[in-house]
């Protein structure tokens, strides 16, 4: 990683194209988002090194953690140790905790064996789920189906999972308020990866069929597929590139609709839905409608749920962009924040305190 940090370091240019000084331009410039060679060498670098390595290149640093936690261990004076997922090498670590008699918080979030894990590591990752939720004093996860999926798959007692979705700063929500959007387009948002367990052409083939709609992406990430919709169609496909999160959490807040992509696993839901329930803004969530966002969205009333078919999506777009022109986007929608407080990061951390307290004490 090291290597890889130098690799970037290294001068090159940035190219960034669009924007006429608009508000809407500043917020949301057109920055290509292509690979240089620098990015494209890195990627295939850690393409290579991720075959050999499990999960991937990240578990380079396990033999060092380890030492470290070993010391830490020996020396006393830790009360819990914690080990994060991701990535799932780091689990690991928390069989150290075992052996010195020191109590172990798994802080799961999502399955390690999921649907987009490669078929030469599904087997090693279905064995480290197992261990950790045998071994573990407890594991927090960010969805009630992950739990339920940890108690099926290895019959773990409920009691020792804890439910803490990821969240945001209720110190940044703001108070939600009607966008006037006079003769601009309906301007969507994505922010977060790009996977192939989150498709995304259905919802661009449904911008272009819908005059007045506009579709912004800020990812690291952008396949080449979908720098190609940006040539054919740079007035209704925006990409952004990388943005801070800073700038993100701007953005968020500027957009009259955040879109979010559902994943392959229905049990799974993606950190930045939790991220746009504290943005204020309305939630337009493309899946099959089963999944943990589908229904917690329905729940708060806090957007739309469409399929992923491009005319359940070009429909439900032309109804935004009526309701938008008659000012009328967020009616029957709740965006305030009392109904989402509980996905704050504020009230994740007192739950998480809870839990610390807890194995600590055990």
């Amino acid at each position: 990683m090291a290597t890889l940090d130098w690799l970037r370091s290294l001068p090159g240019k940035r190219q960034v194209a669009g924007g006429d000084g608009q508000t809407t331009e500043r917020l949301f410039p057109d920055r290509g988002g292509g690979l240089n060679w620098k990015g494209r060498l890195v990627e295939r670098f850690q393409r290579g090194l991720g075959a050999m390595m499990f999960p991937d290149i990240r578990a380079e640093w396990n033999p060092w953690a380890r030492k470290v936690v070993r010391r830490l261990l020996q020396d006393g004076g830790v009360g819990v140790l914690v080990t994060s997922h991701e990535p799932a090498s780091v689990l690991a670590l928390g069989q150290e905790a075992r052996r010195a008699g020191v109590p172990w918080v798994a802080d799961l979030g999502d399955p390690v064996a999921a649907p987009y894990t490669p078929p030469r590591w599904r087997r090693r990752a279905l064995r480290l789920e197992g261990v950790v939720c045998e071994q573990a004093d407890h594991v927090t996860v960010t969805s009630d189906a992950t739990r339920s999926l940890l108690m099926a798959r290895h019959g773990v007692d409920g009691r020792r999972i804890t439910v803490i979705p990821q969240g945001f700063d209720a110190a940044l929500a703001i108070d939600a308020q009607a966008r006037s959007r006079a003769d601009r387009p309906l301007e969507l948002l994505y922010t977060g990866s790009l996977y192939a367990f989150r498709r995304i052409d259905e919802l661009l083939e449904a911008v272009v069929d819908v005059p007045g709609v506009r579709l912004a992406i800020a990812s690291r990430r952008m396949p080449r597929g979908i720098i190609e919709w940006r040539e054919r169609y740079p007035g209704r496909v925006r990409l952004l590139g990388a943005v801070t999160h800073a700038h993100a959490l701007e953005l968020q807040r500027t957009a009259d609709v955040l879109v979010d992509l559902g994943n392959d696993a229905p049990e799974q839901v993606p950190g930045k839905f939790y991220e746009y329930l504290g943005a204020a803004r309305p939630i337009l969530h493309i899946g099959d409608g089963k999944s943990a966002a589908a229904g917690e969205l329905s729940a708060l009333r806090r957007g739309w749920i469409c399929a992923p078919e491009r005319t359940c999506i070009s429909t439900l777009l032309r109804e935004l962009v009526e309701l938008g022109a008659r000012g009328r986007l967020e009616a029957g929608l709740d965006l305030g924040q009392e109904a989402v407080h509980g996905y704050s990061w504020q009230a994740s951390a007192a739950k998480m305190a809870r839990v610390l307290r807890t194995a600590a004490a055990g």
